[in-house]
Parts: C-alpha cells; structure tokens; sequence
C-alpha cells in the first residue's frame, strides 16, 4: 500500500522539500487533483483486467481468504478517462476472512478466473470529468476523513500537470493539421510569387537584350544594304564578262552558238530584272528603318541566286575547258538553269512587289 502511494505523490517540488516541516496528513490534504501523477508510462501497451466471469469486478483469492478488487476505480491509473460516476454494482465488495467457510463462493471464485475479460491499454488519456469528480466529492462527505484538514498553512502546491481530453486532443490536432496545410499552402503561394517575380525579371532583362540585339541587327541589315547595291553593280560587270566569253565560243563552237543566242535573250531578261530589282531595293532602303526584319528575308534570296549565278559561272568555265560533244550536252544543262533563273528571277520581282 505504501509502495502504490508513493508511486503516484510528487517527485520534486514544494510536497517533496517540505521547507515547513508539515505533516503527512497535512502535506496530503495539500495536494489537488493536478498534482497527483494518475499515470505510468510503464503501462503502455499492458491489458488490463476489467471483471472475471459473472462478477462485475476482480476476486483475488489468497492464502487467508478472499476480496474483492475494482477496477472501475482505478481506470484513470491505468491509462483511462473517468467520464461518469461508477455503477453500484461495480462497486459491489465480499470479504471471506480466514477461517470462514463458504465452499459455494470459492468454487464460483475459481470458476471465474477462467473468464477473464480484458481491455487493451489504448492512448494515455488520464483525466475526470465532471460527472465523475463530483461523485467523487459527495462520496468523500459520507466517508469522511480520519484526520482534521490543515488549509492554513499549506504548502505551494507543486506545477500542475496539464492534461486535455481525448475529445479536445483530437479537435486541437485536427486543428493543427489544417494550420499546418494552410501554412504549407500559403508557402507554396508565396514560392510561386516568387517564382513569378523572378520570372518577370528574367523576360523583361531578356526582351532588353533582345532590343538590344535588334537595334544593333539593323545598324548591320542597313550597311549589308549598302553592300548589296554594290554586289548587284559587281554582278553587272561580271555578266559583261560573261558575254564577252560567250561570243568566243560562238566562233570556235557551232552549237554554242544556238545556245548563246537563247543565253542573250534570258541576259536581256535578267537585265531587266535586275533594273526593277535595283529600283525596287532603292524604296526598300526608304522603308528600312519600317520593316527591318524582312532585310532577312531579302538578304537570304540574294544568297541563294548569287550562289545559282555562281553555280551557272562554274558550269559556263567547266564548259570552256571541255570537248565540244561535252559542251554540247553542257550547253543543253546550262538552258535548264537559266530557265530556272529565269523563274527565280520572276518569283523575285513578286517578292519584292509583295515587299
């Protein structure tokens, strides 16, 4: 008995320096509710004996005789809330002192221990509630205590120990989970804020560069302008040429002759075109500063029919240095190109109608 009571008084503290001397009575009847310590660790996880067979609590059978043990007193101890007041019935007691004989009451005893019914230790949720306490106090009034209660001078009471429902304890997690997904989500809001922020940063020092690129881009699609005017002027002269090697071969080869005459109409061709190109690449460079991106577009059309005319001026030299059966069948090829130069240059002059 005294082991158990010592198991649940405090530890530390006022109750355990006793600085006033006090008595135990005294030190006892100074202590509340909060200050008893209800519960053990050392019983997580145990099963607890709730009632044997038919009776309503636990008979302990001994060398002298036999009680009656009540575990609904002893619930909060055990892990357990105390919500209500006991039944009477829980609280029904028998003492066989030694020497009394009652072979009916032993047999029903022994009988009982082999149903045993238990309940598996479940969260620690050691509190009263009101109901409970205050049969508590009212059975106190009827059992009254062995010794006067000393409040003058009682001792500070030791830090109480703090303890929540299950009910509560469940509401306040669920309440710190939501908490916890609120603030989990207002984090993410502000990550991608910024996220955002620095996304709009990153585009406005992008399309900064790009400007910058840009304006330096028609500073060089304005002087390649330049030097497209004078690439179509060189072109000029190099047809001249061209000519002028062409009339040589009318008189050393016959059927070149048939072809050359065919190649002075499509020069004629080109000729004009090309005035029309120079005039129209005149207004283009008016509108430059307007429509500098489509200088790209131009630039690249030039590429490709200066490289089919330097195409064409390789094909016309491997001619010149070839037999006259090989020029024949290269004269027939050259007619192709300049047709097909012939289209390119009309598709041209829609390009630049169209620019």
């Amino acid at each position: 008995m005294q082991l158990w009571l010592s198991s649940h008084l405090p530890r530390k503290g006022a109750f355990v320096e006793n600085q006033g001397n006090f008595s135990w009575p005294e030190r006892m009847t100074a202590l509340t509710e909060k200050d008893i310590s209800w519960y053990s660790r050392e019983f997580d996880g145990t099963e607890v004996i709730l009632r044997c067979g038919g009776f309503p609590n636990v008979p302990l059978m001994g060398p002298r005789g036999c009680i009656n043990y009540n575990p609904v007193l002893s619930l909060r101890q055990l892990g357990y809330p105390m919500n209500d007041k006991p039944e009477d019935r829980q609280l029904e007691c028998f003492i066989l002192k030694e020497g009394d004989k009652d072979p009916a009451l032993i047999k029903r005893i022994q009988k009982a221990w082999g149903q045993v019914y238990k309940k598996k230790m479940e969260k620690k949720n050691c509190v009263a509630k009101p109901p409970y306490t205050q049969w508590v106090k009212e059975r106190v009034k009827v059992i009254k205590l062995r010794f006067p209660v000393v409040t003058c001078d009682r001792p500070p009471s030791p830090p109480p120990i703090t303890t929540i429902p299950i009910e509560e304890a469940v509401k306040m997690e669920s309440k710190i989970v939501e908490l916890q997904g609120k603030n989990e989500e207002w984090e993410a809001k502000y990550l991608q804020v910024e996220g955002e922020l620095a996304r709009l940063k990153r585009d406005q020092k992008q399309k900064e560069e790009s400007l910058q690129i840009g304006k330096k881009r028609l500073r060089e699609s304005e002087k390649k302008q330049e030097k497209i005017g004078d690439g179509l002027l060189s072109a000029t002269d190099n047809l001249k040429a061209y000519k002028e090697e062409i009339k040589g071969l009318e008189h050393s080869y016959g059927e070149v002759e048939r072809f050359w005459k065919f190649a002075i109409e499509a020069k004629k061709k080109w000729r004009l075109a090309h005035e029309e190109q120079v005039l129209k690449t005149q207004e283009v460079k008016k509108r430059l500063h307007l429509e500098g991106h489509r200088v790209r577009e131009f630039e690249n059309l030039y590429l490709q029919e200066k490289a089919k005319r330097e195409h064409l001026q390789n094909s016309i030299q491997s001619l010149l240095d070839q037999h006259v059966e090989a020029h024949v069948n290269q004269i027939a090829l050259l007619k192709e190109e300049l047709e097909v130069v012939n289209t390119r240059f009309t598709q041209r002059g829609k390009v630049l109608d169209f620019v």
